[in-house]
């Protein structure tokens, strides 16, 4: 949203995935952000530029709203903990 962007001061923060999800089920002005893994049919994806969000299309770039997970590890990692990161 870029550093200008603020948050309303009368913003709801959730605790969780699940709290969110169900607090934008419940409100129909809602809007929320949640890991593509945790969406189900009980709430509505955003579509941007008449993409929705999909395996497809997350992992191909075209879906624009995501972003990156960076793993992080202290010294040289193990093998199991390298094959994981690779």
């Amino acid at each position: 949203m870029g550093k200008y962007t603020k948050m309303k001061s009368d913003a709801t923060v959730q605790s969780s995935t699940e709290a969110g999800k169900q607090a934008v089920k419940q409100d129909p002005d809602a809007i929320g952000v949640v890991s593509h893994a945790h969406m189900g049919d009980d709430v509505k994806t955003l579509s941007i530029g008449e993409i929705s969000p999909e395996d497809k299309t997350i992992a191909d770039g075209s879906y624009e709203l995501q972003r990156s997970f960076i793993l992080l590890v202290k010294g040289t990692p193990n093998a199991d903990v390298k094959e994981f990161m690779d």
